[in-house]
């Protein structure tokens, strides 16, 4: 069982003097990310492919149990084309400097690509599943149907021994625009898909990508029922990769903070963070290469189950909260949650 817990980046400007010390280089980022958490979000595959020497540069600096979740490039998802899986594998074996520290490869998947490309997604799910863990991310509205079309993906990733991602932006979009109007959150919106949320585990890792908005009390009512969830899962010996993100991404740290503390008051196994951020010491990082400017980015770290209580970072922007045990759970939270 292991508990991996991250943001979408391990580089972020806001971040500094916060998450990572004020005065570091950006290509420290990682190094430093890499104490605190024990995964990262690797969204810059998705957009771009990364040379040797680039993924290399991410082996070494990040800490020796840091583990990174990667997206297929979406020159082979958006949409899938003849060539797909051919330019697939190329992609796959450009990853041999990081391979070791790769958790799982991401197939995430457009709103257009529903289930008649169930074959061609079976096609590039065979091709990542021998070389990597394989979890696929569905926005394909068919695919929610908890019917036909659901029950034939799942027995094609479980035929694959693949996993499905859980996406859950119900907080975000909590937030009524027609009564407020912030941009940041507007933009995210607008980005993001609105989906059901499944909460899926079909292999031994369960994933999950939770959206959260600007409010860390209405991103802690969204969350409860995953807490418990995943308490469920710890309890079944299965592992949980959790990565937290909000509009602009300023707080997505604290937001793991606080969800790492609620599953530790839980009974959970407690993540490196709660004793480590912010009263951190940090490594000097290694003799860092020049790196070029667009590096922004799972841990095979095996975390100890028992009980602790954490002094809540407040100087940090994250306010007091109570046990998350005797915390209500907001009902409609609770309620659009389907646990499967």
């Amino acid at each position: 069982m292991a508990f991996y817990l991250g943001c979408p980046m391990w580089s972020h400007d806001p971040w500094r003097g916060t998450l990572l010390p004020l005065h570091s280089k950006k290509n420290q980022a990682l190094h430093y990310y890499s104490q605190l958490f024990n995964s990262v979000e690797g969204n810059t595959t998705f957009y771009a492919d990364q040379n040797t020497a680039t993924l290399t540069r991410w082996a070494t600096q990040s800490a020796a149990d840091f583990r990174f979740y990667l997206k297929v490039p979406r020159y082979v998802t958006h949409p899938i084309q003849p060539d797909s899986a051919h330019r697939l594998a190329l992609w796959l074996q450009s990853l041999a400097p990081l391979a070791d520290k790769i958790l799982f490869i991401q197939l995430q998947l457009s709103s257009q690509t529903g289930p008649s490309a169930l074959a061609q997604i079976a096609e590039l799910i065979a091709i990542i599943v021998p070389h990597f863990r394989c979890a696929v991310e569905v926005r394909h509205v068919a695919f929610f149907d908890k019917g036909p079309h659901e029950r034939a993906l799942h027995e094609c990733l479980r035929f694959y021994h693949a996993e499905r991602v859980c996406f859950d932006s119900r907080a975000l979009f909590a937030y009524d625009t027609a009564k407020q109007h912030d941009p940041v959150i507007i933009t995210a919106q607008q980005k993001k898909p609105r989906l059901p949320v499944h909460a899926v585990l079909l292999q031994d890792l369960a994933i999950v990508r939770f959206i959260g908005q600007l409010d860390m009390d209405i991103n802690r009512q969204f969350y409860q029922p995953w807490l418990h969830k995943c308490l469920q899962w710890f309890h079944q010996g299965r592992s949980v990769a959790f990565y937290m993100h909000t509009p602009d991404n300023h707080r997505s740290p604290q937001l793991a903070w606080h969800f790492a503390a609620d599953i530790a008051a839980l009974g959970g196994p407690t993540h490196p963070i709660l004793t480590r951020w912010p009263h951190v010491e940090f490594a000097a990082p290694h003799q860092m290469v020049a790196q070029d400017e667009t590096d922004t980015g799972d841990t095979h770290r095996t975390l100890s189950p028992q009980h602790h209580h954490h002094a809540s970072p407040t100087h940090l922007g994250i306010s007091p909260r109570q046990d998350a045990v005797t915390n209500a759970l907001d009902d409609t939270a609770n309620s659009q949650l389907s646990l499967l």
